[in-house]
């Protein structure tokens, strides 16, 4: 891939780039090929397919992984994936998507009625608003959304 170089307006790679800056490369490393991510990965990202959560672990969980994913030549990426999905597979059976749907509705419905029904600084409009608002910044489903905001009431 080829960038323009504001200063001078010539093109060059971003390795060349990052050479001129004084820097390695982005994601190179001091560990071996095998120990580091292993394949290609598709930029999922570029087409909205992927959305980055990120949280901390305690420091034995976080060896563990490293140790598994290095071990069994998988990212610490994939291995979480996996684990996450089985989790899901398993709960939706208990709970569908429609009644965690719900769930939040309800939740959203008592703190309407608790906190705000009533109060002169805030309409009930004005609230669905907010809540579409962080709905969407979830960037959850279009559908989801209305369907909780569906079941909102005055």
């Amino acid at each position: 891939m080829s960038v323009v170089i504001a200063r001078s307006g010539t093109t060059a790679t971003m390795q060349e780039m990052y050479k001129e800056m004084g820097r390695k490369r982005s994601g190179t490393s001091s560990f071996p090929s095998s120990l580091r991510g292993i394949g290609t990965k598709r930029s999922m990202a570029e087409l909205n397919l992927t959305k980055r959560v990120t949280f901390e672990v305690p420091l034995h969980i976080s060896e563990y992984l490293f140790l598994y994913s290095h071990a069994e030549g998988i990212t610490k990426s994939e291995l979480l994936l996996r684990i996450v999905e089985d989790w899901i597979h398993r709960s939706r059976e208990e709970k569908p998507d429609i009644v965690l749907l719900r769930n939040i509705a309800d939740k959203l419905q008592e703190e309407w009625d608790k906190n705000y029904k009533g109060f002169k600084g805030l309409s009930f409009d004005r609230f669905k608003e907010a809540v579409e608002y962080t709905l969407r910044n979830a960037s959850i489903k279009s559908v989801y959304v209305e369907t909780i905001l569906n079941e909102l009431k005055p």
